[in-house]
Formats: C-alpha cells, sequence, structure tokens
C-alpha cells in the first residue's frame, strides 16, 4: 500500500464489502463495542495497529463518542506512508487526540501497559511472527483488551487467499496462527462471528472482481497460471448466489477479544 495504486485498490476494495459507510464498524460496534467497560471511561486510550488511511478508527471513535461523550488518545500505527499523509491531514475532532507512527508495529516504539484497548483490523497479515501479538498485548492496560478482526479461517475470502498462496512459497500470518500462538501462551480470550453480505452487481462484475483478485493477491494476480486463474473463476461462482441484479457472497469475520471482559 506504498504505492498509489495499492492504496486506491484497497480502498476501493473496502467500498465492494463494506459499502461506503463500512458496515464492519456498525456491527463491531454493536456486537462487541458498546460492551467494553473500558471504552465507556472519560478518557480513553486507544492504539490502531495498520490503520489505513484511519477512515474506520475515525468512524470507531465517532460512534463511542456519540454513545459515551467521552474524549481519546490514539496511537495510530501504519507503515504506508500514502496512507499516513491521509490521516495526518484529516480534520479530527476536538475530542481526539493523535499521535501518528509510520512503520512497521514491530518496529515502533510504543507505551507500554496503557490503552484501554488495541485494534487489530485485518492487519495481522501483516505480521511477521508470533512475537507481534506478544507486542500487542504488552500494550494493554488492566482492565483493557486488545480486539482483533479478521477473515474467519473457512470464509470466502480465506478460500480465496488459499487458491491464490498456492504457487507461492511465503505464507500469510492468518487467524489460525494467531489463535495457535494465543492458546500456546495460555492466553485467554473471547472469539465472536460477524457476516458480511454484499453483492457484486452484473454490470460490475469484472471491474469488480479484478479489484478484489488484484487485493487478495496483493498485485500477483497477473503471474498466476491459467489453470489457476480458471479454478478461481469457479470459486467464485460456487461461492456466490446469483440475484436479480447480480451475485450476493456471504463473508464471514472472527473478532477475537484479548484477554475476554466482562461485558457491561
Amino acid at each position: 500500500m506504498n504505492t498509489p495504486h495499492g492504496a486506491d485498490v484497497y480502498r476501493r476494495f473496502k467500498r465492494i464489502l463494506y459499502g461506503e459507510q463500512d458496515s464492519l464498524v456498525t456491527a463491531l460496534e454493536g456486537a462487541v463495542l458498546r460492551n467494553v467497560p473500558a471504552l465507556q471511561r472519560g478518557r480513553v486510550r486507544l492504539c490502531d495497529i495498520g490503520g489505513g488511511d484511519g477512515d474506520r478508527i475515525a468512524r470507531i471513535v465517532k460512534l463511542l463518542h456519540d454513545r459515551y461523550q467521552n474524549s481519546y488518545d490514539l496511537n495510530f500505527v501504519e507503515q504506508s506512508h500514502l496512507y499516513v499523509h491521509d490521516f495526518a491531514r484529516r480534520a479530527t475532532p476536538s475530542y481526539l487526540d493523535a499521535h501518528i507512527h509510520c512503520g512497521r508495529f514491530e518496529d515502533i516504539s510504543l507505551p507500554a501497559g496503557v490503552h484501554d484497548a488495541v485494534f487489530v483490523i485485518h492487519s495481522i497479515f501483516a505480521f511477521g511472527d508470533d512475537a507481534a501479538i506478544e507486542k500487542v498485548l504488552r500494550l494493554v492496560c488492566p482492565g483493557g483488551c486488545a480486539i482483533v478482526v479478521s477473515n474467519a479461517a473457512d470464509s470466502f475470502l480465506a478460500g480465496l487467499k488459499r487458491l491464490i498462496d498456492a504457487g507461492f512459497s511465503d505464507a500469510r500470518y492468518e487467524i489460525t496462527n494467531l489463535v495457535t500462538a494465543l492458546q500456546e501462551r495460555a492466553e485467554q480470550f473471547a472469539p465472536f462471528s460477524l457476516e458480511t453480505i454484499w453483492e457484486i452487481r452484473r454490470e460490475r462484475w469484472a471491474a469488480d472482481v479484478a479489484i478484489i483478485l488484484d487485493w487478495i493477491s496483493l498485485g500477483r494476480y497477473a503471474s498466476l497460471s491459467a489453470d489457476t486463474k480458471q479454478e478461481i473463476d469457479a470459486y467464485l461462482h460456487d461461492m456466490s448466489k446469483p440475484t436479480s441484479t447480480g451475485r450476493r457472497f456471504t463473508e464471514t469475520e472472527i473478532v477475537l477479544v484479548v484477554p475476554p471482559v466482562e461485558f457491561s
């Protein structure tokens, strides 16, 4: 995402799945965030790891502020300098004090044990290994938690990634890796499941599928074999249902709250 093309592809990918208003934020707030006591304090300290252009955390903060009328200190971590630039020039509300860090999360120095919530939303794929999650958990204050969102291991996007990655030697850090790492460390967590339902309209099929495949393959789709591309095309149709206007997809997403908190 350090190129204009990559940054734009991810923005368009998010709009295809979640719409202009980012339905993931609304679902997350309704299922998890409104029930976390640490987010209801007068002054809340947050950390967002891999926050992209900052639109998602800005929406989360606004939803929480509208509900609790509190204020926020935010450590925002993003390795794309283009997205950091976007977030830095954003007009921030008076209830948000943001500190921006550009670079790999593993390389950024952050205060330990002070954050009421650490968000890792669709960004664990950038982790190099299990050491990253150990650092995440060190950031959390007593009574706080890390909130990790990822596609489920058996979801549509997970299956698509497996097809795409079969021809490459490098592997992504996925939710199964994270769960194993937490279990090996005897870390307790509470899992939640969310469903995102989205449609590709018939007239947008070629363009939107190209965006999805470009993002999920991290720009490598063109290098895949003809047989793999044919397999992917069949998968897209098998995993979707026809509608009167196009094809409908369902994506299952997992939210891990670490450690589990006593929900209010």
